[in-house]
């Protein structure tokens, strides 16, 4: 088994199973070349119908590809989600197919996929009554061609989320209305004490709104990163994979000088001992 252990084996052979299902409408490519320290993989994938070439993708993805941390980008509004990140390498159609299939399920969305001057985008396309939610219909990834390999893009909408903000509103002012009726003496004498607590409960509910709202937003960024650094993974694993293959030293016949010398002296004697026609 080598260096790997029983948990590295099963995660790089599940792994290759999602890879080869993602795959699975994409033609065939050449298979890519093997190590010593996972033959067991390769076993184990043979025995369960999975291709060396998606072994060997889930081995390179295992090792990890060094990549540029995504960048959250000033949008200028908190309400707007936009991360950038770059990756090497090139977008190919079973490719295209990986990456499409990670979107649709991060978003929990089926998408539609267009080429505009060079540029691949997805776009989200929910159906039902997601989208009347901009938070579900407004995703988007923008993949175009740099000089150093592909640079990604994902946006989207978070103002659904600012439809708890009515809420906010309401709970301030009445804690400010029952707070202004005390200090005026509106309250009496009897009714100081809970309309102090009241609007304290109201100022304590605005205030765990808007937390929620923050976090909520601040969440779907982290979310929105994470989706980048793996279509980062995705695009690296691709690249280095292919480079791998280019690599990758043809086989070839080697005899030494001795060994030659060997073959010469057999057909001597075959011939010598060979019997003649007649």
């Amino acid at each position: 088994m080598g260096r790997l252990s029983e948990d590295d084996i099963r995660f790089i052979i599940k792994r290759a199973t999602i890879l080869q299902k993602y795959h699975q409408q994409s033609p065939n490519k050449e298979l890519l070349p093997t190590s010593e320290d996972f033959d067991t993989a390769y076993s184990i994938g043979e025995n369960l119908a999975i291709q060396r070439e998606f072994i060997h993708e889930a081995i390179v993805e295992y090792i990890g590809s060094p990549t540029q941390e995504p960048v959250s980008v000033d949008t200028g509004s908190s309400s707007k989600a936009k991360i950038v990140g770059y990756a090497n390498g090139s977008i190919d159609s079973a490719l295209m197919h990986e990456i499409r299939a990670m979107c649709e399920y991060h978003f929990n969305s089926i998408g539609k996929v267009s080429r505009r001057k060079g540029n691949i985008y997805w776009k989200a396309m929910p159906s039902g009554i997601n989208r009347f939610f901009e938070t579900s219909s407004s995703p988007t990834l923008e993949i175009s061609p740099q000089e150093a390999g592909q640079k990604i893009t994902i946006t989207q909408n978070l103002q659904t989320y600012n439809k708890f903000y009515p809420f906010v509103v309401a709970g301030l002012f009445t804690a400010v209305m029952l707070f202004a009726g005390v200090v005026f003496g509106q309250a009496g004498n009897d009714g100081t004490a809970p309309m102090l607590i009241i609007s304290g409960m109201f100022s304590i509910a605005a205030f765990f709104i808007s937390r929620f709202i923050r976090r909520k937003k601040i969440k779907r960024k982290e979310k929105l990163i994470e989706l980048v650094e793996d279509l980062q993974q995705v695009i690296e694993r691709k690249f280095r994979s292919k480079n791998l293959s280019a690599k990758q030293p043809q086989p070839s016949i080697v005899i030494e000088e001795n060994e030659i010398d060997a073959l010469e002296d057999i057909e001597i004697k075959i011939s010598k001992q060979a019997p003649t026609k007649s």
